[in-house]
């Protein structure tokens, strides 16, 4: 999932540690890849980040993340 896209939808500001060279999210790094300038991240690791629920909707093959 798109780090930065995400989070600004929930009110986070993702930044960028350039020690790591990792996506911060709420004080917690992701192994995220970068992709033409975008960092992504996995659905769980970024909800987990941000403290919302993921829900799989087998029906449309999508994710969706939902406050807890």
């Amino acid at each position: 999932m798109p780090t930065r896209a995400v989070a600004e939808a929930v009110g986070n500001i993702p930044e960028w540690c350039p020690i790591t060279k990792q996506v911060r999210v709420n004080g917690k790094d992701l192994d995220e890849t970068i992709e033409d300038g975008v960092a992504y991240a996995t659905s769980r690791q970024l909800a987990a980040a941000l403290n919302l629920q993921v829900d799989w909707v087998k029906e449309t093959e999508t994710v969706t993340l939902k406050k807890e």
